[in-house]
């Protein structure tokens, strides 16, 4: 099946040729967090990603890291 360009669901019900009243609520049970975001992707017009953080790419992580495989290299060393 080919998928549908819509971007309204009443558009693709009269594409499809009746109602669609199913989808929204399986949506809600799935997205829930989705409603909060209606009004900005309205404002926007794009649909929003979710914020990707980026802890391990943090340089005081690195450095921590950094010295703790120095400090277990010396400690190891000195173990034997």
């Amino acid at each position: 099946m080919e998928r549908l360009k819509v971007k309204t669901l009443d558009e693709a019900s009269k594409k499809v040729k009746y109602e669609i009243k199913t989808i929204p609520k399986v949506f809600e049970k799935m997205y829930p967090r989705s409603k909060k975001f209606e009004k900005i992707r309205e404002e926007r017009g794009k649909n929003i990603k979710p914020i990707k953080r980026k802890t391990a790419n943090h340089w005081k992580i690195k450095i921590i890291s950094c010295i703790s495989s120095i400090l277990f290299f010396f400690y190891l060393i000195w173990k034997i």
